[in-house]
């Protein structure tokens, strides 16, 4: 009995050393794999603030080269913009007056979810469109815009000055990189390159009225 109670004497200081041990090992590696949890997450945001920087970054690069990779447009003023050019062509002329134009116009946007638009006197779509169209635009999703479409896009957001305070109603010539490059049929020059966010609606269609200096 004697012997038994010695051998617990030395045991038990012996297992409660190693236990306490145990503990203090297994709460020190709780602290440190939190905090290695805490910089993991730090880094895991870094890793993704570089990676939406280097999006960004390359977007813009891809943008920069497509618009060096054409020439811009000569700036006109309003009276050449408006003279007519040895490429003008006439646009087909009609007899209905521009009420019954307009009324006709009204009832296809009404049908498809359209607005109505007027087309300025500058020549740049003839012989497709003149002042005397009135044409339908209607919404689109950029995505679905093809090169061959007429669009209108914010000229107050172009990089041209001639083109402020106007919407712009040109023909998609190339696209690349969130950007379309227009054109009027009737220019010699490009307008450059248009991102996405400056459209407002894709033509669908136009009706004419007779051209005459007094409108019924």
């Amino acid at each position: 009995m004697g012997i038994r109670c010695f051998i617990a004497e030395i045991l038990c200081p012996s297992l409660y050393e190693a236990n306490k041990a145990l503990l203090e090992d297994k709460l020190h590696l709780e602290v440190v794999t939190d905090e290695l949890n805490d910089q993991l997450h730090a880094l895991a945001e870094q890793l993704a603030g570089l990676q939406s920087e280097l999006g960004e970054t390359k977007e813009q690069l891809a943008e920069s080269r497509a618009l060096n990779e054409y020439p811009q447009p000569t700036v006109l003023s309003s009276e050449q913009r408006n003279r007519p050019t040895e490429n003008d062509k006439p646009s087909p002329d009609s007899s209905i007056s521009r009420a019954v134009a307009l009324q006709a116009a009204k009832s296809v946007a009404a049908l498809t979810g359209s607005e109505i638009s007027f087309v300025a006197n500058t020549n740049s779509m003839e012989p497709t469109l003149d002042a005397n169209s009135i044409i339908v635009l209607q919404p689109a999703q950029p995505k679905d815009i093809c090169v061959g479409d007429i669009i209108s896009y914010n000229g107050n957001e172009s990089r041209h000055k001639h083109f402020k305070g106007n919407n712009i109603l040109h023909r998609v010539i190339g696209k690349r990189h969130g950007m379309w490059l227009l054109k009027g049929d009737n220019n010699k020059e490009h307008d450059g390159w248009i991102r996405h966010k400056h459209f407002l609606g894709r033509y669908i269609g136009h009706v004419n009225y007779k051209k005459s200096n007094k409108d019924d």
